[in-house]
């Protein structure tokens, strides 16, 4: 079994990770905030779920894969009365049958971003 990393030049990596690993048929996208393609966190809820989802999108690009073929996500938010907006942005880059999801509150993320999702595809 030989892990393959996947990064692109798009999505940001604020740490020492991985922007993806593909494992056989399975994709381990790392946590993806809401930081543009220079590490600049957007303002408000919306616009970062927007940008961790299409930074997670052009991962998936590069893995000639797409997030339709995701079958677990999980979502880290800092408030979770921010789960109603999450959610209907979500439905934006999702279809039924959705992925199995968690989310949770957490004290803090990196950046003190407002949210930070993760993701495993199938290819």
């Amino acid at each position: 079994m030989r892990n393959q990393i996947i990064n692109n030049d798009i999505a940001p990596v604020v740490g020492p990770y991985s922007q993806a690993i593909e494992v056989e048929n399975m994709i381990f996208i790392a946590g993806q905030l809401g930081v543009d393609h220079t590490g600049e966190l957007e303002e408000g809820i919306e616009a970062q779920t927007h940008r961790a989802l299409k930074n997670a999108q052009c991962i998936c690009k590069t893995a000639s894969v797409s997030l339709k073929n995701a079958i677990k996500v999980t979502v880290l938010v800092s408030d979770l009365n921010n789960m109603p907006q999450v959610n209907e942005i979500y439905k934006e880059y999702f279809e039924v049958p959705y992925p199995s999801r968690v989310g949770y509150e957490v004290a803090r993320l990196p950046k003190d971003a407002l949210i930070e999702i993760d993701f495993i595809i199938s290819k």
